[in-house]
């Protein structure tokens, strides 16, 4: 069944019962995907309105009438809850097995859009530019710091010269750079998955 699963790059030519089972998944990457969907959607309405500027950082009154609270907690709990799926769907697919083989290097790149969901994370944090915000970028900036040889410089790009630049910097990297990244590696990872299929069940 393997060997025909991996003959075609677009549609496996078998299915096997457990990969229905909702038990033997519990639907996690499904509600990641879903969560990703929400977070597209709600971070393209709050885009309209939001200013990189340590002054008013977030919005202004009359961006905040368009664009409720809601909107923007919406926004910030889809980003907890999609760590929160990634890693459980992470600890499934260890769980199973379905690391080994030549999943692996799809298993390579599922831990790089779970370090792409934090950064993700730290970054939108960082948008508001309140005091919460600044806390998590000096914890940021003191990992990267504490890096061997090339933690002084990796800080200064991330962070740039001013508060100003930082935050410039964090938005960029929100809704630019790291989105398009991701996006990238969940449709290489999902092209993998499709192709190889979902591992059997050891045998007990």
């Amino acid at each position: 069944m393997d060997e025909e699963r991996h003959s075609t790059l677009i549609h496996p030519t078998r299915v096997g019962r457990y990969e229905v089972r909702f038990s033997y998944t519990y639907g996690l990457g499904g509600i990641s995907i879903g969560l990703l969907l929400v977070l597209m959607i709600t971070g393209l309405l709050l885009s309209f309105g939001y200013r990189p500027a340590l002054q008013n950082a977030y919005m202004d009154a009359t961006v905040q009438a368009a664009y409720p609270l809601f909107l923007r907690s919406l926004h910030r709990w889809s980003a907890y809850l999609l760590i929160i799926s990634s890693f459980l769907h992470m600890v499934v697919v260890f769980v199973h097995g379905a690391y080994k083989g030549r999943r692996r290097s799809n298993w390579v790149i599922g831990v790089a859009l779970l370090l792409g969901v934090v950064a993700l994370t730290i970054t939108g944090n960082a948008l508001p530019w309140d005091l919460s915000a600044q806390a998590t970028l000096s914890v940021v900036n003191a990992i990267l710091q504490a890096i061997p040889l090339i933690g002084g410089a990796l800080a200064k790009a991330v962070f740039g010269p001013t508060l100003a630049a930082t935050l410039l910097r964090a938005y960029v990297f929100h809704v630019m750079l790291l989105p398009f990244l991701f996006l990238l590696l969940t449709a290489v990872h999902l092209w993998r998955v499709r192709r190889d299929g979902l591992s059997e069940p050891e045998e007990s």
